[in-house]
């Protein structure tokens, strides 16, 4: 359970807004000074907004993630609170500013976890063979079907010739393993460099692991592997709002904006 509270001082007042954010099962709380005053749970956590009010103030606590690790921001009527807990409408044309940052980011986050199933994907197929490699007999659904196929083999070898034979097939299965994970990665790597190829190619490649999966019967990693094809899907299609994002955006709004790459 993460904790994050701001203090804030609104028409001659102080305030205190705490969010409690379960990372794990998507459990998020808001309170102000004490009182809970929102309370909801998101399975897939992508990150989220949560918009309440303090006295004639509308207040927003952003949750956003990059499919790793989540930060937390407040604004209120629309501008950033400071770490101090003020309120800081700078200039003039701020709080377009900030609300355009706020959705850059928004997307940024959402487009950057979408590529980063791809990660997830290779790091979790590799680790499946790694388990298998030193006698495990578990394994990750998201996992590659094709890996668990050339594991499979690997162990048909083993058994049948033993010895020497084994080592060398143990290690070409594992070579074979690393390789087809790499592939992976670069997908991951040339998607978060906004190539939406890339995630056109590997989506289709994790598709067509679902048929190695379909033959296997295991309807479990299928339906692991239908939440991850979402997720990429999520993040191409996020991809293309973003780049429409920055094409639509007047000249004087985007003055200050660093865009992640």
């Amino acid at each position: 359970m993460k904790k994050k509270s701001w203090k804030l001082e609104l028409d001659g007042q102080e305030h205190t807004v705490e969010l409690e954010h379960g990372v794990v099962f998507g459990k998020r709380k808001i309170y102000v000074d004490g009182q809970l005053v929102e309370e909801s749970r998101k399975l897939f956590d992508t990150g989220s907004d949560h918009t309440f009010q303090i006295g004639a103030h509308l207040c927003t606590v952003h949750i956003r993630t990059n499919g790793l690790t989540f930060n937390y921001d407040l604004s209120v009527d629309g501008y950033p609170v400071g770490m101090r807990g003020a309120v800081t409408p700078s200039a003039p044309g701020s709080a377009a500013r900030s609300a355009f940052s706020y959705r850059l980011l928004e997307l940024e986050n959402r487009f950057k976890g979408g590529a980063n199933w791809f990660y997830w994907i290779a790091g979790l197929s590799l680790l499946n063979s790694l388990i298998f490699l030193f006698g495990g007999n578990m394994s990750f659904v998201v996992g590659l079907g094709i890996t668990q196929v050339v594991d499979g083999i690997v162990s048909v070898i083993a058994n049948e010739f033993g010895g020497t034979v084994a080592t060398v097939a143990h290690l070409l299965g594992m070579g074979g393993n690393v390789l087809i994970t790499a592939i992976f990665v670069v997908f991951g790597v040339l998607a978060r460099k906004k190539h939406r190829w890339a995630f056109i190619v590997g989506m289709v490649l994790y598709a067509l692991d679902i048929l190695i999966l379909m033959w296997a019967k295991d309807f479990y990693s299928i339906l692991f592997h239908a939440i991850a094809l979402f997720g990429l899907y999520r993040g191409m299609a996020t991809l293309k709002e973003l780049q429409a994002l920055m094409a639509t955006q007047p000249a004087e709004t985007l003055a200050g904006q660093e865009v992640l790459g």
